[in-house]
C-alpha cells in the first residue's frame, strides 16, 4: 500500500510543479506585452496560489510517506524523531527543505503580485517554480545511491 501511495504523491506532485512551473513561463514566452497587461479576470494569482498550496501539501505527504517507508512503519506510526533525522540527513530531506523554501517563496511572490512590473513578478514566479521542480530530480533514482 505504502508503495503505490508514494507514487501517487510523487505523480500528483510532478504534475502540479510542472504546471506551477509553466504557467508563468508560458505568460512570459507566449504572450506579446500587451496582453501581459494585467486584468483582474486573466490574473493568474488564484490558479498559481491553489497550485503552490497543493504542492506544499503533496511534498509533506510525499515526505510522511518517505518516512515511512524508510522507517517500516504506518504513516499514523511516524514519530518527530524519524522525520526529523529524514530531513536533516538525507539527500531526500535536503531536497524537501529546498522546495518548501521555494515554494514559500513563490507564495509570497504571488502574494505582492506587482501590477507594473508584471513581467519581473512573471520572471521570478518562474525562476522559485523551477527551483521547486528541479528538487524532485535528488528524489529520483539517478540521485540513489548505496
Amino acid at each position: 500500500m505504502i508503495d503505490e501511495l508514494i507514487v501517487a504523491a510523487r505523480l500528483a506532485l510532478y504534475v502540479d510543479l510542472m504546471l506551477l512551473f509553466g504557467l508563468p513561463l508560458f505568460a512570459l514566452y507566449g504572450q506579446r506585452e500587451t496582453e501581459l497587461l494585467p486584468s483582474p479576470e486573466t490574473s493568474p494569482r488564484s490558479v498559481l496560489a491553489m497550485l503552490a498550496t497543493i504542492a506544499i501539501l503533496l511534498s509533506c505527504l510525499g515526505l510522511a510517506v518517505a518516512c515511512a517507508a524508510m522507517a517500516g512503519m504506518p504513516i499514523m506510526g511516524l514519530d518527530s524523531a524519524t522525520v526529523q533525522m529524514v530531513i536533516t540527513q538525507t539527500p531526500i530531506g535536503t531536497a524537501w527543505l529546498v522546495r518548501m523554501a521555494a515554494l514559500l517563496v513563490t507564495l509570497v511572490l504571488i502574494g505582492v503580485f506587482i501590477s507594473k512590473s508584471r513581467v519581473k513578478a512573471l520572471t521570478a514566479l518562474s525562476l522559485t517554480t523551477g527551483i521547486a521542480l528541479a528538487t524532485l530530480a535528488w528524489g529520483g533514482h539517478g540521485a540513489a545511491s548505496e
